[in-house]
């Protein structure tokens, strides 16, 4: 009985170890595939050229998008992009003043943050630098942006679809 317990586990192990050791990885076809090259006529131009080819392959590789999934955040409806709108020039308003003082560490973001009424564990907040990053949850609204020496940037936007509103440190 005791060896016929240990046979689904070691199925499921063995499933796992299958599953993982092609993440990332390329089939063999396709690494013996040449690489497609559009005409020049059909070369793309203008903005964004060379992000995307045909079928969806960026410029990066075919599973660019897919691995970088995780930097997606959700969509707001239109009135959440609204708030998160008012809401963003209201922070950049606040912080452009700190800006200006020349004071703008962490400690000095957060304050000007909760002083906007935000809730003190919604306000992330980070040096990088001579700059200082920022996010706060405004479920489903995110703010996130820097104060630095030059300029203050403050976007709106749903949380990432990893979850939360600071941008996730990496995929798989």
């Amino acid at each position: 009985m005791t060896l016929l317990r240990g046979i689904p586990g070691a199925l499921l192990a063995a499933l796992a170890v299958l599953l993982l050791a092609g993440c990332g990885e390329e089939a063999a076809d396709d690494a013996a595939a040449p690489p497609s090259e559009a005409p020049a006529s059909e070369a793309p131009t203008g903005e964004g050229a060379g992000d995307e080819v045909s079928g969806g392959e960026s410029e990066f590789g075919e599973r660019y998008s897919e691995n970088h999934a995780f930097r997606d955040t959700l969509d707001l409806d239109p009135a959440e992009q609204r708030r998160g709108e008012e809401e963003a020039e209201r922070a950049r308003q606040a912080l452009e003043t700190l800006r200006t003082g020349g004071e703008f560490g962490p400690e000095e973001v957060n304050g000007a943050l909760t002083g906007l009424g935000y809730q003190a564990d919604a306000v992330f907040t980070a040096a990088f630098g001579d700059q200082v990053t920022f996010a706060v949850s405004l479920s489903p609204v995110c703010l996130e942006g820097i104060v630095g020496p030059a300029a203050v940037t403050v976007e709106a936007h749903g949380v990432y679809m990893e979850g939360g509103c600071r941008e996730p440190a990496g995929g798989h």
